[in-house]
């Protein structure tokens, strides 16, 4: 009805109501039918109107005010009695049906069904409550505007338990005109307590058996739920059981979903075009332009010999909590871990990537922090970082199926996480992030080498990530930076006892700096026996 097709919305409660009717199920079926001729005459099927009357005669008995042409009025006579638009506007009930309907996230679905439960019936405050593993659970509360929920003292129940238990075992709807003076519930320890007035509770049918119920009070009146607006209430929680059901299904799925990201980035999926993990088939690929990291532990193991298992698991699982948020922040996402090591990928501006190492570092810094005041251990870290093309796939067999990374790039830039041991710094890329940075202004490095590294032929140019480092060590990097320039100039060109001058010089400087020792050596070697002839100007590194 709210987008016009009054016609197929009068169709569907007809057949609706002809089912309930072949299954015996006439008062069920009345609701659908009443429905069903409502809208008829709405949408003007005169002559469709009188024939439901001519065919349900006991079940639909219609009066239509003759004003109706230039009125609202809608006025009809059931077996549960007469009422009229002002009482129930079966409009209405259909939007709030379809309310509940719409509703797909369970805890609101509970709120919103109670206000219109309560609202359609005329109660004041009431509860869904459940039963699980033998016991009544409260699951959602709700007033309407103007009431307030009763107070309750320590140990007091929240609603009268033998209506309920009574609703949930018969399946029938229990309702009161006037509680206290019911002689099977009066004596209740919450109807001696409270003394509710009027008291309507109908069962919720779920998986063909009646898990829970709907309770409400009105206690400014008795006889304050009129039998027709039981049917219309057991009407509601029928379509809300069905929403719930369809809820829970959703909130099921929700779980899995995030399982599911536990053990593989929804990010990486959704490379593969899918989001579903049981959607992807073996086998399938994308290759893709990304920045790779590579973040790893120093000295680990023989910290992990003395903390032992249980310790060592809780360590890195609140190292890991501080690294995770800075790489999410950029728009990374973790591909894996591998015992103290993590694996991050980045789509999009190196520069972003670059900014999520940064920021582990310090992060990092605030967990030193913390884990010393508390006694406890500091943790060193290297972070790789290189850019380039690499394939996301998926490996494996049939029974057992992984989502991989695979590629030069991702190879090199753990080479590169592993290099930040032997410079000893903490943050190394290599030029194809370098060259792919936007925002090089932005950032303070420094070239530190060019390598081939173990496997490789080709070397790269290395560069050190100085905004890294604590703020003593920047400041004091930052100072030799033109001097290590000048050195390693005077390096490529075979000087290499005026490169020898200017490092020793930069190590006075800075004692601290392993890049200094480094060269100083490299020159010592090379003026002792030069390089061969066709010497590139760089190392070929014989280890990882």
């Amino acid at each position: 009805s709210r987008h016009g097709f009054r016609r197929d919305e009068a169709m569907a409660n007809e057949l609706a109501a002809k089912l309930l009717l072949d299954a015996g199920l006439d008062k069920a079926a009345e609701g659908y039918l009443r429905a069903a001729h409502y809208l008829y005459y709405r949408w003007g099927a005169r002559r469709k109107v009188a024939q439901l009357e001519e065919l349900h005669p006991t079940l639909l008995r219609v009066e239509v005010d003759p004003r109706e042409r230039k009125a609202k009025t809608y006025s009809f006579t059931s077996t549960t009695g007469t009422m009229n638009s002002e009482a129930l506007d079966m409009a209405s009930v259909m939007k709030a049906s379809q309310v509940i309907s719409g509703e797909i996230v369970l805890d609101q679905l509970w709120r919103t069904t109670l206000q219109i439960l309560l609202e359609n019936a005329g109660g004041q405050f009431g509860y869904f409550v459940v039963r699980r593993d033998g016991e009544l659970e409260v699951q959602a509360r709700c007033t309407v505007p103007g009431s307030q929920m009763p107070s309750f003292g320590a140990g007091q129940p929240e609603f009268p338990v033998s209506i309920i238990n009574n609703v949930l075992r018969t399946g029938e709807p229990v309702v009161l005109d006037d509680a206290t003076r019911s002689g099977r519930f009066s004596a209740d320890p919450y109807v001696e307590a409270h003394k509710p007035r009027s008291v309507l509770c109908v069962p919720m049918r779920r998986h063909g058996q009646f898990e829970g119920a709907i309770y409400m009070e009105n206690n400014l009146t008795t006889d304050a739920f009129a039998a027709e607006r039981v049917e219309i209430i057991r009407l509601l929680s029928a379509q809300a059981a069905i929403s719930m059901e369809n809820a829970e299904l959703y909130e099921d799925q929700l779980r899995l979903t995030e399982a599911q990201q536990r053990f593989v980035p929804s990010q990486f999926l959704e490379n593969l075009g899918h989001t579903d993990i049981a959607r992807v088939d073996l086998g399938q690929y994308v290759a893709r332009e990304m920045s790779v990291m590579f973040a790893d532990l120093r000295d680990f193991t023989p910290l992990a010999e003395r903390l032992g298992p249980r310790a060592m698991i809780e360590l890195l699982n609140r190292y890991f909590g501080y690294l995770g948020e800075p790489i999410s922040a950029a728009g990374g996402f973790i591909d894996s871990y591998n015992g103290d090591e993590i694996m991050a990928l980045f789509g999009g501006s190196a520069d972003r990537a670059v900014r999520a190492g940064i920021d582990m570092c310090r992060a990092l810094d605030r967990f030193n922090e913390a884990s010393v005041a508390e006694g406890g251990p500091e943790l060193a870290m290297g972070v790789g970082l290189n850019t380039g093309s690499l394939v996301l796939g998926t490996v494996g067999n049939r029974e057992r199926l992984k989502c991989g990374v695979v590629g030069d790039t991702v190879n090199l830039a753990s080479r590169i996480e592993q290099l930040t041991k032997h410079y000893r710094v903490r943050f190394l890329i290599g030029e194809q992030t370098h060259d792919a940075m936007r925002d090089k202004e932005g950032v303070e490095l420094r070239r530190i080498d060019r390598v081939a590294v173990k496997g490789k032929h080709r070397a790269v140019d290395l560069y050190e990530v100085l905004d890294a480092e604590r703020p003593e060590r920047r400041r004091a990097k930052l100072a030799t930076r033109e001097l290590l320039r000048q050195g390693l100039e005077h390096y490529r060109r075979r000087n290499f006892e005026g490169a020898a001058e200017v490092f020793a010089e930069a190590a006075q400087r800075d004692p601290e700096d392993a890049v200094f020792e480094l060269f100083a050596g490299r020159c010592a070697r090379y003026i002792e026996t030069p390089p061969p002839a066709d010497w590139g100007g760089y190392e070929a590194l014989t280890r990882k």
